[in-house]
């Protein structure tokens, strides 16, 4: 199915073992022949989200929580129009995101961050892996990176993997 988020955001900001999980991505369903999810393919869980207006990202992990842990969200194609970052302000332990299909449609949108900032200093991504996802942009050029991590915190970014991802 489709799910319109518009401008809201899906916060995970505290609790062990979140887990989102559709039922298949555009890239897992050989009956498709659409690059997007968006034409009908029968079996992919899309997530629309954002306006250009919009600074605010897709799923949001909150600095000033506790530090998530367990977390893994799959199987989805991710269409997001914003001004923000996928996977926004990210603080957590043990997660795991695969069989992902993300089209960002700001150059200046990531698809996963973390700053360096006083305003996200607690933020952490260890022992976290990404894998089969693929990102693609719909703008003309990037002005940011596709992925940003940074931590004050002293090993706040470690163990941090990309398998068969592609970033086109």
């Amino acid at each position: 199915g489709q799910y319109y988020f518009g401008t809201n955001r899906i916060s995970l900001t505290s609790g062990p073992g979140i887990k989102i999980l559709g039922s298949g991505s555009v890239m897992n369903d050989l009956t498709s022949g659409t690059v997007n999810g968006l034409n009908g393919t029968p079996n992919a869980t899309v997530i629309n989200a954002g306006s250009s207006s919009s600074a605010t990202g897709v799923f949001f992990f909150s600095h000033t929580a506790s530090q998530v842990t367990g977390t893994e969200i799959g199987n989805l194609d991710i269409v997001y129009s914003g001004q923000g970052n996928v996977f926004d302000d990210l603080n957590l332990q043990s997660g795991y995101f695969h069989d992902l299909n993300i089209n960002i449609g700001s150059q200046n949108s990531a698809m996963a961050f973390a700053a360096l900032t006083s305003e996200t200093a607690n933020n952490s991504a260890i022992q976290v892996t990404f894998e089969r996802v693929t990102v693609s942009s719909s703008a003309t050029a990037r002005t940011n990176p596709w992925v940003m991590l940074q931590s004050e915190n002293s090993g706040g970014i470690s163990d941090v993997s990309f398998l068969r991802c592609k970033f086109n």
